[in-house]
């Protein structure tokens, strides 16, 4: 497996019907394509697992003056979240 070299822009946190949904946002994308698609085949094929986040899908952002973006939706751990909370408090 690759190092991870993802350029993240931004996180963000969204809360849906009681549950905790992140979004990374990646830019770069045709940079990074490899590594994109071993995160997401690793989150399609075990997303389900007690282990990793669930999987929600991809959406990418294609914008005629910048760069194109990748929206990766997941499940929020609940000890991240407050952890994020608790920092960006500070």
């Amino acid at each position: 497996m690759s190092t991870c070299c993802h350029r993240y822009v931004a996180s963000y946190f969204l809360f849906l019907a009681g549950s905790a949904i992140a979004v990374k946002v990646l830019e770069s994308v045709h940079e990074i394509i490899e590594e994109i698609e071993e995160e997401y085949l690793v989150l399609r094929d075990h997303g389900h697992h007690p282990n990793l986040p669930s999987f929600y899908g991809l959406f990418i952002s294609r914008a005629p003056h910048s760069q194109d973006q990748l929206w990766i939706a997941m499940e929020v751990d609940d000890a991240l979240l407050f952890m994020t909370c608790i920092f960006a408090s500070s």
